[in-house]
């Protein structure tokens, strides 16, 4: 805090500025003369403040109406900024198509005022089945969203306030995952309310080919002809005739 004084008419600050809490002499404050002081602060984050000022006369001056030697107090309120819902939402590694896949949401509030009345929803990509969320979620396919019971107090500076799972199977194509927070009471800002990831679908890779083989009984011919020229042996090297 700090504060300046101006005077008048024949009066004396004594001092024309300073800091903290105000305890100004005035040398010469005569009869019709008048002091302007202004004092300058940082208001609280929240709350309420009073100020209020006082005058002391010397001990050799007669005041014939102390009542009006006090000014004040000054009450001022000061008003908390509004709150701010952030989302968040995240899956695991791309999923094979078919197999289910689990996303998880938070809620949370990082402003400094509370919220209320707060309506949560996720919306799947259309074509979704199995769909099972915590939470007390309901899920609707007529438009592929998750809602989940209103939160009537958010607190502020708090996240994640809330935090479910949505677990379905995703279509062969993939998709966009959206959440989104909304409540009626102001927000600083709107830009962090939704929340979104792509889903990856990994194709299922193709059975390998089957190595081909020969039946016995298409060989046999080619072992008869190459035992009738000598060339199938048996035994070691030793054992052949020469």
């Amino acid at each position: 805090m700090s504060w300046t004084c101006v005077a008048s008419a024949g009066a004396s600050c004594g001092s024309a500025s300073g800091t903290g809490n105000l305890a100004l002499i005035l040398p010469t404050f005569a009869s019709g003369s008048q002091v302007t002081i202004t004092v300058t602060g940082t208001d609280p984050n929240s709350g309420t403040f009073q100020n209020s000022a006082r005058v002391t006369t010397p001990p050799t001056v007669i005041d014939p109406d102390p009542t009006d030697d006090i000014g004040g107090p000054v009450v001022t309120t000061v008003l908390l900024a509004p709150a701010d819902l952030v989302a968040t939402v995240s899956i695991g590694a791309a999923t094979v198509s078919g197999q289910p896949v689990m996303a998880t949401f938070t809620m949370g509030n990082i402003g400094p005022s509370p919220a209320g009345n707060v309506i949560v929803t996720f919306r799947l990509p259309t074509g979704s089945t199995g769909v099972n969320p915590s939470g007390g979620g309901v899920y609707n396919a007529a438009n592929s969203t998750v809602t989940w019971p209103m939160i009537t107090f958010v607190p502020a500076n708090t996240n994640p306030v809330v935090s479910y799972t949505v677990t379905f199977v995703p279509p062969a194509t993939g998709g966009t995952l959206r959440s989104d927070v909304i409540t009626p009471d102001p927000e600083a800002t709107l830009t962090n309310n939704p929340a979104s990831v792509a889903l990856q679908i990994l194709a299922i890779p193709p059975e390998p080919a089957p190595i081909p083989t020969t039946p016995w009984w298409m060989l046999a011919p080619a072992l008869a002809f190459f035992a009738s020229r000598g060339l199938l042996r048996s035994g070691s090297r030793s054992d052949r005739a020469v």
